[in-house]
């Protein structure tokens, strides 16, 4: 499992990092609407995501990938994971 993780991240980096020079912004990092609200029938027919925990996960898992508070990819992370030369300087 710590190999998948450890082969993951960089890829997962990059791929933000070429979402990001497409115009992908941390606005994109939303689900859509009808997961907030509850479904019409089931056993989870009085359970819906909340917005605010959704933003909390969010901030979290930026934080966890070595992403800024806008979901941009850290010089430092970029490093850390050799892939730097492969991002354009801004």
């Amino acid at each position: 499992m710590a190999e998948q993780l450890r082969v993951a991240e960089p890829i997962l980096t990059l791929f933000r990092v070429f979402n990001i020079r497409e115009g992908f912004t941390s606005k994109n990092d939303m689900l859509p609407q009808r997961f907030y609200e509850p479904t019409l029938g089931g056993p989870l027919s009085n359970v819906c995501l909340s917005f605010e925990e959704m933003e909390k996960a969010k901030r979290y898992y930026y934080v966890l990938m070595g992403w800024d508070e806008s979901g941009v990819p850290i010089p430092e992370k970029l490093a850390e994971l050799e892939i730097d030369h492969l991002v354009p300087a801004k």
